[in-house]
This record gives C-alpha cells, sequence and structure tokens, in this order.
C-alpha cells in the first residue's frame, strides 16, 4: 500500500508525523520505506540518513531513464540512523527541486513506474509530499493508492485542506483514477484552548467522517525527537502521542485487509 502523506501548505508536520507512522508501521521482518519527496530531506535528516557525495537519491530516481529505473531505485534505497529499525528510505537532496522543470513525456508518472518494482517488498510504502503543488506532489500522488492529509486546527490549515482535496480529485480525473482518501488528520492538537476547538468543530462539520477522531497533540517530545533524529520515545510521559501513532497506522492497515 503506497500513501502519499501530504498537505499544500507547509509547517503542519507531515514529515513527524511521516517519521512517527513509519516506526509504527515497520518491523525487521516486514520493513517500510520512506520516501522523501521533498527537496528540503527533512524526512531524511530526521531519519538519520547521512549523505554521501557518491550516494543515489530521488534525484538520481527521477532524473533516470524508463529503462534504468529498477537500477536507480536499488541504489537510492538507503538505511536509516539507530533507533529506526525496521524501516528504508528513499532519501531526497535539495537539487530534487530541479525536476519540477522536468518537460519530458510522461513526467507525471515517473515516480508510479519507480516504486512499481517495489510494490511485493514492502507492505507499506509512505511518502512525504512536499508542502506545494508541483510536479513532484503531482507524482506522488500519481504513485499512491491514498491520500492522508495532515493540518492543524486553524483556519488557514482548514482552507489547505479544501485546496489538497480538489488536487486529490484533478489527480483522479487526470492520472490516477484508483487514488482514494485515506482520511484527514488533525496534528499539533492543543485540546485546551479555546480557538482550537472551534477549528476543530468547524473542520468536523465540513469534513465529516473523512476526519479522523484521532489527533496529534502538540508535544515538545516530538520537535525534540526530530531535532536529535531520534524516533519518539515510548514513555509514559508520551502516551498520547504514542497512542495517536497507532491508532492512526492501524487505520492505514485496515485499507490493506
Amino acid at each position: 500500500m503506497i500513501t502519499a502523506i501530504c498537505n499544500q501548505k507547509g509547517g503542519v508536520g507531515k514529515t513527524t508525523l511521516t517519521a512517527g507512522l513509519a516506526q509504527r508501521l515497520g518491523s525487521p521482518a516486514t520493513p517500510v520505506l520512506v520516501v522523501d519527496m521533498d527537496p528540503q530531506a527533512n524526512a531524511t535528516r530526521i531519519l538519520g540518513v547521512d549523505l554521501e557525495d557518491d550516494m543515489f537519491t530521488m534525484l538520481d530516481v527521477m532524473s533516470a531513464p524508463r529503462p534504468s529505473l529498477p537500477e536507480a531505485v536499488r541504489q537510492a534505497i538507503a538505511k536509516p540512523g539507530p533507533g529506526w529499525a525496521g524501516i528504508d528510505v528513499l532519501p531526497s537532496e535539495r537539487g530534487l527541486s530541479n525536476r519540477e522543470m522536468d518537460n519530458s513525456p510522461a513526467r507525471e508518472s515517473q515516480l508510479r513506474a519507480a516504486l512499481a518494482p517495489l510494490a511485493d517488498t514492502y507492505r507499506h510504502i509512505l511518502i512525504d509530499c512536499q508542502p506545494s503543488l508541483g510536479l513532484l506532489t503531482v507524482n506522488a500522488l500519481t504513485a499512491a493508492d491514498q491520500a492522508l492529509i495532515v493540518t492543524e486546527a486553524r483556519d488557514f490549515s482548514i482552507v489547505g485542506v479544501n485546496q489538497m482535496l480538489t488536487t486529490i480529485q484533478l489527480i483522479r480525473e487526470s492520472y490516477n483514477p484508483n487514488l482514494t482518501l485515506a482520511g484527514i488528520v488533525v496534528n499539533k492538537w492543543q485540546g485546551n484552548r479555546i480557538d482550537p476547538e472551534r477549528q476543530m468543530q468547524t473542520a468536523r462539520d465540513e469534513f465529516g467522517t473523512h476526519l479522523l477522531e484521532v489527533s496529534v497533540p502538540q508535544s515538545e517530545a516530538i520537535a525534540r525527537a526530530a531535532t536529535q533524529r531520534v524516533p519518539v520515545s515510548d514513555t509514559k510521559d508520551n502516551t498520547r502521542i504514542m497512542e495517536a501513532y497507532q491508532m492512526i497506522a492501524a487505520r492505514l492497515e485496515r485499507t490493506i485487509a
């Protein structure tokens, strides 16, 4: 199952959620593949991948001629840092942004062609999308079986969700008719404040059952773990975070069953 984790607005926590879900879904026996499609390469850094000059990245994958794609993907798959067992990474780099100018035939389906040979290798492939609508995001949604939209309980973030829903519909009509919506998850939730609760109710009214019941709480533990390039520790203080990750991961598992 290929899941694109997306929002056209930045700063909503897509990458930390991607890493948290990969931690919950992956194991040494059934590894998860994280595809970093953001030229900022935050997922690559958080997962502890240190890029060397001679390493292949998503830039090489997205630049490769179709006959060379299987070899480019094989060379680009990297192992994460300590603590991320059960996860493989297709890392990113800033040069990936150059692929936005690609005008070659079938450019929208390059990622789909690249990931097709991996369908039997990974039960879950998670694509961390860039926070904008461009060719890289179009590729991610064209390759995906489903999209998981990440947002915050704020006015402008909810507008971003509507824009993302419109984009998903356009991708269905133009490139990927089988793309489904896995759900909309609220990240950085602060339930003890009036304005976020009002916005949450607005989101419930607007998105109905597409809005997941579970929200990921705002926590310094998530930011600290990202900075240290390690998973959020499974401790009593972080119970709500880990429960949220587990419930969202279970939602993704149910889409396979």
